[in-house]
């Protein structure tokens, strides 16, 4: 299974351009068989930042959605009308390699974090699974530890699921505050590369 995500950045047009942005949603899940959300980023470094993602089985799926959408003049129309608006999409196909529990379908809110691992990947994975443990028994709650199929090699991204900021917001603050996590912590110090990566909170619009 893989998470695919088509992400971009709204630079302006406002709510015209977020109905715009729905339709093409609404688009492909009615003429693919994909299973298509749009989130929006309600906390972190790039206001504005888009993101569709959803599920598949096979990356056959999402070759299978392209060859029903480009030749779709409906479809173009409503591409050509977002684009002046938002940044060149980026695309990204994500593995889950551990996780704790189910996030369950198409969850309100998303927290995500993830960084670039240098060095020895098996480290990195080994240290980020026994992580997605101890931050799960902290918050009680599932995570999911995920790795770059496509985008840049040896990135890994943690993702929890909840209804509000403010309840990840707590989970946040209680991982914090525990004396495991800080040790835990510590053991990365020379497994990911300082300055890259990032934390951030999703919104679903659609």
């Amino acid at each position: 299974m893989y998470l695919f995500t088509r992400n971009s950045r709204v630079l302006s047009g406002g709510g015209g351009v977020m109905a715009d942005l729905v339709a093409v949603t609404d688009f492909v899940n009615r003429n693919t068989d994909l299973d298509t959300s749009l989130y929006s980023m309600a906390v972190g470094t790039e206001p504005g930042s888009i993101s569709w993602s959803g599920l598949v089985n096979r990356r056959s799926e999402l070759v299978d959605a392209s060859d029903k959408l480009l030749p779709r003049e409906e479809y173009w129309d409503i591409v050509e009308r977002v684009r002046p608006h938002v940044t060149p999409m980026t695309d990204s196909l994500l593995t889950p390699i551990h996780a704790t529990g189910d996030l369950g379908p198409k969850p309100d809110y998303v927290s995500t974090v993830w960084g670039q691992s240098v060095g020895a990947l098996s480290d990195a994975v080994a240290w980020a699974i026994e992580m997605t443990e101890l931050a799960s028994s902290i918050t009680g709650h599932p995570i999911m530890l995920s790795a770059n199929s496509i985008g840049p090699i040896g990135q890994l991204g943690f993702m929890s699921a909840g209804q509000s900021v403010d309840e990840l917001e707590d989970r946040t603050q209680a991982i914090w505050a525990d004396e495991r996590y800080m040790a835990k912590l510590g053991e990365a110090k020379d497994m990911f590369q300082p300055g890259v990566g990032g934390s951030a909170v999703w919104r679903k619009v659609h």
